[in-house]
């Protein structure tokens, strides 16, 4: 893949609105969370488009470019004109793709400093940056607009170079004279940004081609990956956005991880790249179409390779001082009374009903007897540790450019909510995600393991989704035995208190212990959304389990429990994907067996865990982790 680096030079102050929202100015220009100031990939993009566009109609004739904004007036993706072939248009993908333009490493330390209370974070300086004011003028009058008073925060031209510097990667081989347009509409850029005609934004643009082998080093070692699992760390050099339900709104959302489908396409797309015949060939049919290799969502971390879990649908917090461990207030944090797992103690209360025994389940927290309520959504690492990288988040503003006018285009305002990769933190301690990757090819493992870098998501050609790739030994779960030993030895601690406290009727105490007498309780909590086959309920659901755990006496004893109805975007085929329905990660379920099948039970469990559950498994679906010690160990408010 060939690769440029594109140096901007800054003759003049800059404003590159959109980015950067500000309280008390009516704009500012775009910055890093950590103060420094960049040049978005999509201001880039936009600029030299301008530019290509402008050359390609002086060389050919007006029509030679199409008017891209204007639906009606754009070409179309069998037919694309030179500038929708480089730069995209509808429904295709362009050949060059656009990073963030970064300022040279011996200016950053004017603008961030390292924070004295955080040593990964870096925080602003407040340097560097300067306000222009303006007046809007009466074009009736001739004078000054009443009310129309306006600033902005603009980056002050230096005493020294101002030096910008984006890499640009190559997608697909020039056509032609593309290369010599490109090149020409680069050394023709001569201002970016707003405020163009009143002084702002004046640049010196330079292309240069990146030797391959420049500046790749000593290549990294890494583990061999054995049998066909591994466990792959996706480590975001940008911020990321991965959206559902393709929306009608100009408010892009976006998930708070990575699903397994948008991971299975993005590296389906990299094998059939690097295969002679592309999608047709046999290597790629036979990894994803004739034996369908397994991803796993891949979910949001910091630091380790453990893959994180979502907080089960059975926690429980205060209402009014919530949070997942308990603490006392302090400057950087509120007070929190700690989250609590109900699931054992409404499976004993619904048992107990079955037989008489007026129980109730007690929903109040044990520190000021709030009412709890279900815990946020989130993730954690153990019972006791949470994991420190869910629901991070910021949103960038965008202006569609009208081409004919070459300012932004009304009605065409819209914003991306990205999942925030912490980028103003050392690379160690950025967000990061996990997952796995089980029943792997040779060829496709052996391709994971050489490949360095995937694109994940929206907006990939504008600077968004670009992350390392790393392999790492997948780590089998070899306490099946012991999980369900402690699931159901807390079980019956929990009912003896019961049993003990009750001082009712001892038939009916009784009756409680032989009910459960003789049984396997085991829990299965869904670590991603199971997908269901229309129509079908639970005794379906239950159905599929025993089948496949070879139980012969199989009970649904409890569920907590919420559904959805799961889309998506298909992105190979630019069309939406059907609408099924699915029980949401998190959602827990209880099942029972006879005590005489546990060794069934435990020998068929991994296999099922690997395969997953329901429908669509080979995309992420029907994940769940066995008796999750979340369950035994949160028994109380902690």
């Amino acid at each position: 893949m060939r690769k440029f680096k594109l140096r901007i030079k800054i003759n003049t102050s800059l404003l590159i609105g959109g980015q950067t929202s500000s309280t008390l100015l009516d704009a500012a220009t775009a910055r890093e969370a950590s103060g420094v100031p960049i040049i978005p990939a999509s201001a880039l993009k936009g600029a030299l488009r301008i530019e290509l566009e402008r050359l390609i109609k002086a060389l050919r004739g007006q029509n030679a470019a199409c008017l891209v904004s204007d639906p009606e007036k754009a070409c179309s993706p069998q037919n694309p004109c030179t500038a929708c072939k480089i730069f995209g248009g509808p429904g295709s993908e362009g050949k060059i793709r656009f990073t963030d333009a970064k300022l040279a490493d011996s200016l950053r330390k004017l603008f961030t400093r390292r924070n004295e209370e955080d040593k990964y974070r870096q925080e602003p300086t407040g340097a560097g940056y300067g306000i222009r004011h303006g007046v809007a003028i009466s074009r009736r009058r001739n004078a000054a607009q009443e009310e129309m008073y306006f600033n902005a925060e603009v980056l002050s031209p230096f005493p020294q170079e101002c030096v910008f510097e984006s890499e640009l990667w190559l997608l697909r081989d020039f056509e032609r004279d593309e290369e010599e347009l490109f090149r020409a509409a680069v050394k023709s850029l001569e201002a970016i940004g707003g405020d163009k005609s009143r002084g702002l934004g004046w640049v010196k643009a330079e292309l240069e081609e990146l030797d391959p082998e420049r500046g790749q080093g000593q290549p990294e070692a890494r583990p061999q990956a054995e049998a066909d699992k591994i466990t792959l760390l996706l480590s975001p050099v940008e911020h990321t956005r991965v959206s559902g339900t393709k929306p009608a709104s100009y408010f892009l959302e976006t998930l708070d991880h990575i699903p397994g489908s948008t991971l299975r396409g993005a590296v389906a797309k990299s094998f059939s790249d690097s295969l002679p015949r592309g999608w047709q060939d046999e290597a790629f049919k036979e990894a994803f179409l004739k034996k369908p290799t397994l991803f796993s969502n891949f979910y949001p971390t910091v630091g380790g390779l453990e893959p994180p879990k979502p907080i089960p649908l059975s926690a429980r917090t205060c209402k009014v001082y919530p949070g997942f461990n308990k603490r006392a207030e302090t400057l950087d944090s509120k007070e929190s009374h700690g989250t609590r797992d109900i699931l054992i103690d409404s499976l004993l209360v619904k048992k107990g009903r079955e037989v008489g025994l007026p129980l109730f389940l007690d929903e109040r927290c044990s520190f000021c007897a709030a009412t709890l309520k279900p815990h946020p959504p989130g993730f954690y690492l153990h019972p006791d540790q949470q994991s420190g990288a869910g629901g991070a988040r910021r949103v960038t503003t965008k202006t569609a450019i009208n081409r004919k006018t070459h300012t932004s285009q009304e009605g065409q305002l819209y914003s991306y909510e990205l999942i925030d990769v912490k980028r103003e933190f050392d690379r160690e301690h950025r967000v990061r995600f996990v997952g796995t990757v089980t029943n792997l090819t040779p060829q496709l493992r052996e391709h994971l393991e050489k490949l360095e870098h995937l694109m994940l998501g929206g907006s990939r050609g504008r600077g968004l989704g670009l992350a390392k790739v790393r392999v790492e030994p997948f780590v089998e779960d070899q306490e099946i035995e012991s999980r369900v030993d402690g699931f159901n030895e807390k079980l019956r601690q929990r009912m003896e208190q019961i049993c003990s406290a009750f001082s009712g009727s001892k038939e009916v105490v009784d009756k409680l212990r032989q009910t459960m007498e003789g049984r396997l309780f085991f829990s299965l909590t869904l670590t991603s959304d199971l997908a269901l086959l229309p129509g079908m309920d639970q005794k379906g659901l239950q159905g599929e389990i025993s089948q496949r755990l070879d139980l012969n006496d199989l009970r649904l004893e409890k569920t907590i429990a919420r559904t959805s109805i799961h889309g998506g975007w298909n992105d190979a085929l630019g069309i939406q994907k059907d609408l099924i329905p699915v029980v949401c990660r998190g959602s827990v379920f209880v099942f029972s067996c006879t005590e005489q099948e546990k060794d069934t039970l435990c020998n068929n469990v991994p296999k099922l865990a690997e395969d997953g559950l329901g429908l669509k498994r080979e995309e992420g679906f029907g994940r769940f982790t066995f008796c999750d010690s979340f369950h035994v160990k949160r028994l109380e408010q902690r």
